[in-house]
């Protein structure tokens, strides 16, 4: 029998080590727990059909303190210009300044169209 370790799993699943591990624990991938970690029968894991992997946002982003907040998708996580999900293209702001790019939804001046995708998809 071969086996693969979770994070050779993750690789050929193309998902993150933890996912793996997440759903070895909650029973929808089998696997054997031998000395302290998890192994997964190759013939498992041909058979495991991951769920669609959902598109998060992790940032959201304002180039000015006057200026609305806006969610921007994870791989334009960098300070970077890029397109928020409203469509609007958003300047960065300078780097140095860490206040105008956070990871939780802020309070107030968040961009309504933003918002609205945001809570619609459940991503944050």
């Amino acid at each position: 029998m071969e086996y693969l370790t979770v994070e050779d799993s993750a690789a050929k699943l193309g998902r993150h080590p933890e996912m793996v591990r997440r759903w070895i624990r909650e029973g929808r991938l089998r696997a054997e727990r031998v000395g302290g970690i998890y192994l997964i029968h190759r013939d498992a894991l041909r058979k495991f059909k991951p769920p669609e992997a959902r598109p998060r946002i992790v940032r959201w982003l304002r180039a000015t303190p006057r200026s609305q907040w806006h969610a921007i998708r994870e791989e334009l996580e960098t300070l970077d210009s890029g397109q928020a999900l409203c469509g609007r293209q958003i300047e960065a702001p300078d780097p140095s300044d860490e206040r105008w790019l956070v990871r939780q939804r802020p309070t107030e001046d968040v961009c309504s169209t933003c918002a609205e995708l945001v809570t619609k998809a459940g991503k944050q």
